[in-house]
């Protein structure tokens, strides 16, 4: 399965440059599981500084859409490439509009470090959580924070429109989603 996702990332981080959204499809042989991913290549939507923190201060939002299907989803996983001066400033939530699903991928981590390519899946053995990290880009195969935000879509149809929402809530620092990828099995 982790050739699986090297493959996958690797056509991501080939995608970036592009600045499209595409649907890669990738059969596992000997497998009766079927792997979706979709991308968004964004624009780099800013992420403006917060202010005091807080509910109030309204997310970014990046959409992507999953063709109709029949197939319901047995494995979710996200990947993320943020460039921001502090990382651990930010709040990320992935959103499925059909079901109302809204997991809490990760609140505040990184420390003071800046940048993040992160795959989220939990699946993996550390949570994001765990983690505590200096200067520099941080990146890696985590969990969600909580260890099973992911699991929240388990079962349900694909299909419709998804979010990832990025929060910054505290002021002083900036970034840019660069990217993100929805990676579904079904």
């Amino acid at each position: 399965m982790k050739n699986i996702y090297t493959l996958i990332l690797t056509i991501f981080l080939l995608l970036i440059s592009t600045n499209i959204m595409a649907q890669v499809v990738v059969i596992p042989l000997g497998e009766n599981t079927k792997v979706s991913s979709y991308v968004m290549i964004t624009n780099a939507l800013p992420v403006p500084a917060g202010g005091t923190g807080g509910p109030e201060i309204t997310p970014i939002v990046a959409t992507l859409n999953v063709p109709a299907t029949n197939a319901r989803v047995k494995d979710i996983n996200v990947f993320i490439d943020i460039t921001h001066t502090n990382n651990s400033d930010l709040d990320v939530n992935l959103v499925h509009l059909a079901s109302g699903i809204n997991a809490e991928l990760f609140t505040d981590i990184g420390g003071s470090g800046n940048n993040m390519r992160l795959q989220i899946d939990d699946d993996a053995d550390v949570s994001v959580s765990e983690l505590i990290f200096g200067p520099g880009l941080l990146r890696g195969w985590f969990k969600s924070e909580s260890g099973f935000a992911l699991d929240e879509f388990n079962g349900i149809n694909p299909t419709g429109e998804w979010q990832l929402r990025v929060k910054d809530d505290l002021s002083g620092n900036t970034g840019m989603l660069n990217s993100w990828m929805l990676q579904i099995s079904e």
